[in-house]
């Protein structure tokens, strides 16, 4: 299946990429290997989507608006840090925050798509998130620019959100994969965190040190579990006894 298809494009990049798929440090030989790489994969995921014809219109708009951008971020993201790496300048703080301002200025042109991602719209779903639509691709466009900024900040002088992890009061962490995937779904489940799963997990991930592959299938494991709440009930426990 076309979806199944997809998480295994995901799974793949994500492994290349050793489990990190976005990164910020990163050297221009790497951007450009990760570049040739997901372009391989998404080669073989375009001749799926040619082929597969959407009998579920639910699940179209789904695949465009929600499914596929998780994995079509990362390609626009490294060809747009490519491009420009490639003009990068000998003063590169000033390089860097020019091609900042230049974001900045040219925003209105996809400021719309900005506003129906974060509004989270859906009444030009039927138009937006087809096979035939020449913008099914705006939430992924949307993913890499908050992606690029991030990039340009931390390369104009910023700090990036590793380095202010790392300089927090020394705390260590000792949760496994499946542990942080299980908070993850939980909050997810209640409300407390917004956002793809595979994005709460990967940022939950980062804050306890924990590099989260395979999101997909560590999230099939948490749920299909005898007991997917296990490390949760285990702190539940403990709480009763304390009080």
């Amino acid at each position: 299946m076309l979806l199944q298809k997809l998480h295994s494009a995901y799974s793949d990049f994500s492994d290349y990429c050793q489990g990190k798929p976005f990164e910020l440090a990163i050297s221009y030989d790497e951007i450009c290997s990760r570049l040739l790489k997901f372009n391989e994969i998404n080669a073989e995921l375009i001749k799926e989507e040619f082929n597969y014809l959407f009998d579920d219109l639910k699940f179209e708009i789904q695949y465009y608006k929600i499914e596929k951008p998780e994995f079509q971020k990362f390609g626009m993201y490294y060809d747009m840090i490519y491009q420009i790496e490639l003009k990068k300048r000998p003063l590169e703080i000033r390089y860097y925050r020019k091609q900042l301002k230049r974001i900045d200025k040219e925003f209105s042109e996809i400021e719309p798509y900005f506003i129906y991602y974060r509004s989270n719209s859906s009444e030009k779903d039927d138009q937006y998130f087809r096979k035939s639509s020449s913008q099914n691709h705006i939430t992924a466009l949307v993913k890499a620019n908050e992606m690029l900024v991030e990039y340009l900040a931390q390369k104009s002088g910023g700090k990036t959100a590793d380095e202010i992890i790392a300089s927090s009061p020394k705390v260590k962490f000792k949760l496994k994969q499946n542990e942080v995937m299980e908070i993850a779904k939980g909050m997810e489940g209640i409300g407390v965190a917004e956002g793809a799963i595979k994005d709460i997990a990967e940022y939950l991930g980062r804050c306890y040190g924990v590099d989260i592959k395979n999101v997909y299938g560590k999230s099939y494991v948490v749920s299909n579990r005898l007991k997917p709440a296990r490390f949760l009930e285990r702190m539940v426990d403990f709480l009763k006894k304390s009080v």
